[in-house]
């Protein structure tokens, strides 16, 4: 296990150790020895002494350490990712009990999945083509039909998990009142006092076998962000019942299929769990909570035109089971916009006790009780006003009292420091007034250059600013955002007296753009209706209701802004009465559904243009829509060959492992289907879209393994899939990788990459090139028949023949063994072969052929004067017309 972790760790390098979960699954009882040891690794840390070698009758967490493998400090990181899961561990006999529960659900929705993933195992278990194969994530989410872990898992938690809790007096009062059926809660406060903090508190204080379900509205400041629309139903209720689903191990899981009520189908899934908890765990409870609610609600709102959030339907469930609470946490200042019933029990969430700052402070060091208590006052006992303290004299924290006196601080007296002290920088208020009004209008994330236009400013300007406001700001991949929500407020407040002006400003740029800019046709619509320029809006929408493909590449976002345009121009004209313009809108959406039906008919057609050029949108619409299963796999390997050319080989290897459960499904698929209907179908893979893993092979991981990949497949088959690809390799110009191949190749097969190879310019091997082509010119002689697309010969042996015939070319052109060109071209240069009446115009192929035979065997003879003697204008009855001199056979 130790060396397992060492290899995960180093195989996620950068990310937390948080993130990494180690279990020790066994049937019989862990003895309290090993716990109390790793009890102590975790809360005590690991002595240094431990790397020495352990002696006999020594500590026996050394031993530990010894026996593991692993350093001191990797020790200790290891052991605070271990869990034990044992035959005296509660959650053991849990699993078990669930199990058997979930073995007799009936209703078909749940039964099917149930079955759907016991076959699955069964399957694996039992046939002996897939002994050894190991069940990874990616096999078990194409179950589901789907290919990315962010179908079933969409708006995932962004709260940054705390290690050393401050346990509160209210947590435990408002667990009491989940235990005492109070099953509605609204849990408010206003900024920084630990809202989300506490929440993480609940799972110690509720009985044995309860969970806690949270789903995290506010997302790290992505709430507002066009691509992570967290306040929709669709996404927020499939969250959380596969959140549901996965943390009580239950196959409840919410595909995302079109055409669902989520909000009831999250609905049944909650009965459905409940119900199945109660029977294995009586006493335990399921906790449904939804952090930062009004952040949700505010998102809907800011939508133009307005949206619903999913809060407003799930505060609406009525009959919620007796084992199940649900917990709404708000700013209190904006808990009035939820508009909950009255059978929302409120608590208030107060600063820090004396006590709790306390516990607190002892976290950074071992303060005076005086030290305490001043730090208490000035800090007013605010959780997040503390940490800023802290994290100012963080080499220091004895030092914390400093940035707080003489009169003590608020989190708004310290964001007024900090924007005092960015109006000294930049020279008068101005500035940072309107950046703050700038980063309140424009949508988030926002281009450095957006918002340098509205100030006037360079975008280093801009990022100074930004740099003299953090932590509230965020700045990443030259975009901007919030990175604090009661920063966000603090600078809307700011701004205010900007805010007009800089919206009129914003949408006269974006109105100016909007066919230029993707971030312009993004938002300019919802812009220009917020500055009340409803006449530009319906005049944009008029003249353009689908953004240029030269300025929006993603097909995918193209059909969002038209819909969003759309929209938003029928609501303009029914606001101002003009039913004719509204109905010819409408008429133009109802065309464009016929559209979007088209679009995606070209993204699963061409998944090569679909991974290419519309960006992570196009391929997540059809890998996380189940329906589309059978597409997938195509897609997927037209993604893998773009990772590697692009040299992400990292996330080329995460998408390989999903291909390969892609396949993995598809045997299967096709063995079902031949055992029920007595032939396989659907499901198709092609030379085109194999030649995606031939050139990623190559890329990855070099010419020995790509041959090896080509040597697995039929000739003919193999042969359709290398000219492909090749063809792809020149065009992208990896001629090293090509000459590598060409090296490592056998005589008979090196003309296949030779000759493209020279036809692009690159120098080659003559010799071998002579030696490939006599090969193949004595297997596979070049005829009339080989090139003839309409005759029978087969298409390896039309492949051969082009490649004769090209390497004849490149031969002649080089005065290398004329010889073997004259014997490759002799067969098609012959009068009997050139015979008028046994050709026709629609043999293409062998009327070219011909032509280059003759001219080559001609040259052998002539020289190059030929050509200029055979082709050229001549006076007479041709000469009129302009055409070239024709010539007998």
């Amino acid at each position: 296990m130790g060396n397992a972790f060492r290899e995960t760790v180093k195989l996620r390098e950068g990310r937390p150790i948080s993130e990494i979960s180690v279990e020790l699954v066994t049937n019989q009882p862990v003895s309290d020895l090993v716990v109390s040891a790793i009890n102590r690794a975790k809360n005590d840390g690991v002595p240094k002494s431990f790397k020495t070698k352990w002696q006999s009758g020594g500590d026996k967490l050394h031993r530990l350490v010894q026996a593991s493998g692993l350093s001191p400090k990797e020790f200790q990181d290891f052991s605070m990712c271990l869990k034990f899961v044992s035959q005296t561990n509660s959650r053991f006999l849990l699993e078990e009990k669930m199990l058997m529960e979930v073995s007799a659900w009936t209703e078909s929705e749940f039964a099917e999945v149930a079955l759907r993933l016991r076959n699955f195992i069964r399957n694996k278990m039992m046939m002996p083509e897939t002994a050894g194969e190991i069940i990874n994530k990616e096999s078990v989410l194409l179950q589901f039909g789907v290919s990315e872990i962010r179908a079933l898992f969409p708006c995932p938690a962004k709260v940054k998990p705390v290690t050393d809790l401050v346990p509160r007096e209210i947590t435990k009062e408002l667990c009491n009142c989940i235990l005492d059926s109070d099953q509605r809660i609204l849990l408010h406060g206003s900024g920084g006092v630990g809202k989300s903090t506490i929440i993480q508190e609940f799972q110690g204080l509720l009985p044995e076998g309860s969970e806690v379900i949270v789903f995290d509205c506010y997302g790290a400041g992505s709430y507002m962000d066009a691509s992570a629309m967290r306040h929709r139903p669709r996404d927020a209720f499939v969250q959380l019942a596969n959140e549901l689903a996965n943390r009580l191990n239950i196959p409840a899981f919410l595909e995302p299929r079109s055409g669902l009520d989520f909000a009831r189908a999250f609905h049944r899934r909650l009965l459905l769990a409940s119900e199945a908890l109660s029977k294995v765990r009586p006493e335990a409870r399921l906790v449904i909570v939804v952090d930062a609610a009004d952040n949700s609600v505010s998102a809907a709102n800011a939508r133009v035109p307005k949206e619903e959030s999913f809060v407003a339907e799930l505060i609406s469930f009525e009959d919620l089971p007796k084992n199940v609470a649900l917990v709404i946490s708000a700013r209190t200042g904006r808990r009035d916009d939820l508009q909950l019933p009255s059978s929302f029990k409120p608590f208030e969430l107060p600063p820090f006790s004396r006590p709790e700052t306390a516990e607190f402070v002892a976290h950074f060091w071992e303060a005076p009780e005086e030290w305490v208590d001043d730090f208490h006052r000035l800090t007013n006992g605010t959780p997040r006003v503390q940490n800023y303290a802290f994290g100012k004299t963080s080499s220091n924290p004895s030092e914390a009292l400093d940035p707080l006196r003489p009169n003590g601080k608020t989190l708004e007296v310290i964001f007024h420091e900090q924007f005092d002290e960015a109006v000294k920088k930049a020279g008068g208020a101005t500035k940072v007034e309107e950046a703050c009004a700038a980063l309140a209008v424009l949508p988030r994330p926002i281009p450095v250059g957006e918002i340098a236009h509205v100030l006037n400013l360079s975008g280093a300007q801009v990022l100074d600013i930004c740099s003299d406001l953090e932590p509230g700001i965020r700045v990443s991949e030259n975009t901007i955002s919030f990175a604090d929500e009661d920063f966000e407020h603090f600078a809307v407040v700011k701004g205010q007296k900007s805010i007009l002006g800089v919206r009129s400003k914003v949408a006269q740029r974006m109105l100016a753009h909007y066919r230029n800019s993707e971030y312009a046709a993004l938002n300019v619509v919802p812009l220009l209706l917020k500055a009340e320029m409803g006449a530009e809006l319906l005049e944009l929408v008029e003249s353009e209701p689908e953004p240029l493909a030269s300025n929006v590449r993603d097909p995918v976002l193209r059909m969002e802004i038209r819909n969003q345009r759309l929209t938003n121009a029928i609501s303009v004209c029914r606001s101002a009465c003009n039913l004719g313009q509204a109905v010819r809108f409408v008429l133009i959406g109802a065309e464009a559904l016929e559209t979007d039906d088209a679009t995606r008919k070209i993204l699963t057609d061409f998944p090569n243009l679909t991974a290419r050029f519309t960006g992570p949108t196009g391929s997540r619409l059809i890998l996380s829509d189940p329906d589309q299963v059978e597409q997938h796999g195509p897609l997927l390997l037209s993604v893998l060959s773009m990772e590697a050319e692009l040299g992400n080989l990292s996330q080329a290897r995460e998408v390989r492992r999903r291909i390969s459960a892609w396949f993995k499904v598809r045997e299967d698929a096709l063995r079902e289907h031949e055992e029920q209907f007595g032939h396989a179908s659907g499901w198709s893979i092609g030379p085109e879209d194999m030649a995606n893993a031939l050139v990623a092979r190559a890329l990855e991981e070099g010419a020995q393994s790509a041959i090896q990949l080509f040597r697995h497949w039929p000739i003919g088959f193999a042969t359709s899939v290398s000219r492909i690809a090749i063809r792809r390799l020149v065009a992208d110009q990896r001629f090293e990788v090509l000459q590598d191949i060409g090296n490592r190749l056998s005589p008979l097969l090196a003309p296949f990459i030779l000759v493209p190879l020279r036809l692009a310019g690159q120098p080659v091997n003559l010799k071998k090139l002579a030696q490939g082509l006599r090969l193949l010119s004595r297997r596979y002689p070049i005829s009339a028949k080989t090139l003839d697309d309409h005759g029978n010969s087969s298409s390896l042996k039309r492949a051969i023949s082009e490649v004769l015939l090209n390497g004849a070319e490149v031969l002649a052109a080089h005065n290398t063994d004329l010889e073997l060109v004259k014997a490759i071209t002799t067969p098609l240069s012959i009068a009997s072969a050139r015979r008028i009446d046994k050709l026709y115009d629609h043999q293409t192929r062998l009327l070219d052929g011909i032509l280059r035979s003759y001219c080559l065997q001609e040259l052998l003879v002539s020289g190059s004067s030929f050509v200029v003697r055979q082709f050229t204008r001549v006076s007479g009855s041709w000469g009129n017309t302009g055409c070239w001199s024709k010539r007998d056979s």
